[in-house]
């Protein structure tokens, strides 16, 4: 009965496609995405060229968008026997085929497409089929806390921004300035010294501006009561070739460089609250996922994007426990930042072990004050960037009075800075900044 059912269902896809058997040269390859099994990962179908039917061609299956837009993921060759498929379409040969998904697509939500390589250039169409959706679109509305000090330290994420921070909140008072979809508490990227001109952006596009839509796409979010795991793929900031107004970054082009609005750059993010028994620590493990080849690279790790009320900028050395006025120029240094409100009430900092880079050993720390919002950041470089290559750091962002945060800083450099030598059991070590906005 299952035979039966997969010849007529092949008949009558032939059919549909309006294929004469046997075609004429020059007709298009013909075939058919069968399924996409998430749980083991196998994608399955047939695929076969009329003009060249004893021949086995190639499938190629992108991810997330069609030819031009998603990401090329993985190709197969149709060369396994379908004997349903010989009957029906009256074609010799082995036409079927069988892939498996490459890890990052077992889970979350995605859409996988699948094209026929015609083996005379008459068009690579995509498999009757496809899509195939696989997960079940999460929702990025969580929240998790944790108390402190009398208050919870609340981190919320909504559907607007894809699944970026756009609330943490202490004590009653907002950490986050949260305007538009780039200031956030959240993870940027720039490429090839571009700046806002190829910057995959986690919270989402300048487009998008204080909609309630991002252009970014979460594909995974899950969370305990105080851990967050999510997975987004990433809008660029600018509108693909838009102009620009002045020169990119460090080069002289005057338009956007990215061609679609939505980036096949991943951002997987671990953001828990509470860090080796410090409750006002926020750890962020974050990867970037690169899908193509860079001269260099800047990760802005992690920013925060905070009320302009927070107008005391500070820089802390946590080696000698040196508290220090900091200048609310924009730019980086290489101690860890903390933005202050001038009471000293509230307050909050970054951290990460693996700042300064030996490669910048002046930089690392960032802070900005703009007209209407003031941001810190935790920033890493890198370059010759593979295609295909994922990129792992660690930052921390701790909040408090300036006080707490000061003393919370003190432990994150003692733990990670034992008095004889490096802890080897801390978190592995990251390497690598971001838009300046």
């Amino acid at each position: 009965m299952k035979k039966t059912k997969t010849v007529l269902f092949v008949s009558a896809f032939i059919f549909l496609l309006g294929v004469s058997l046997p075609a004429s040269a020059g007709s298009k390859s013909i075939g058919h995405l069968d399924g996409v099994d998430q749980g083991t990962g196998k994608v399955w179908g047939w695929a076969l060229d009329p003009d060249a039917p004893t021949k086995s061609i190639a499938v190629h299956f992108y991810a997330n968008g069609p030819a031009g837009s998603g990401l090329l993921i993985g190709s197969a060759t149709a060369n396994i026997a379908r004997p349903d498929v010989n009957k029906v379409t009256k074609y010799p040969g082995n036409h079927g085929f069988s892939w498996q998904l490459p890890d990052r697509y077992k889970i979350g939500y995605h859409q996988i497409y699948a094209y026929a390589i015609d083996t005379n250039g008459d068009g690579n169409p995509v498999l009757v089929g496809a899509p195939k959706t696989i997960g079940a679109r999460p929702s990025a509305n969580s929240s998790i806390s944790v108390p402190f000090n009398g208050s919870n330290i609340t981190i919320t994420t909504t559907e607007r921004l894809a699944g970026a921070i756009g609330s943490l909140k202490w004590n009653g008072q907002e950490f986050i300035n949260s305007y538009d979809h780039g200031r956030e508490l959240q993870s940027a990227s720039s490429y090839d010294g571009l700046g806002e001109c190829f910057n995959p952006t986690e919270a989402g596009s300048s487009p998008d501006g204080t909609g309630l839509v991002s252009t970014s796409v979460l594909r995974k979010l899950t969370k305990t009561s105080n851990s967050l795991q999510a997975s987004t793929q990433m809008a660029f900031w600018l509108k693909a070739l838009s102009p620009y107004g002045w020169n990119c970054g460090h080069t002289n082009f005057t338009t956007a460089q990215n061609k679609t609005n939505l980036s096949n750059h991943y951002l997987d993010k671990t953001v828990t609250i509470g860090f080796a028994g410090i409750p006002n620590v926020i750890e962020h493990k974050i990867s970037f996922f690169v899908p193509e080849a860079h001269k260099s690279a800047v990760w802005e790790t992690l920013t925060g994007y905070m009320p302009p009320t927070f107008s005391s900028f500070y820089s802390y050395n946590p080696s000698t426990k040196t508290l220090a006025p900091l200048s609310d120029g924009r730019g980086e240094q290489n101690l860890p930042v903390i933005l202050s409100t001038p009471d000293k009430k509230y307050a909050m900092g970054v951290y990460s072990p693996d700042l300064p880079e030996a490669s910048f050993p002046s930089a690392g720390y960032g802070r900005f004050k703009f007209a209407d919002t003031v941001k810190w950041n935790c920033v890493f470089r890198g370059g010759n960037v593979i295609a295909g290559s994922t990129h792992n750091f660690r930052c921390y962002s701790i909040v408090g009075t300036l006080t707490d945060v000061t003393n919370s800083i003190d432990k994150l450099h003692t733990y990670f800075n034992p008095a004889t030598t490096l802890d080897k059991s801390s978190p592995d070590k990251g390497r690598a900044h971001g838009r300046n906005k």
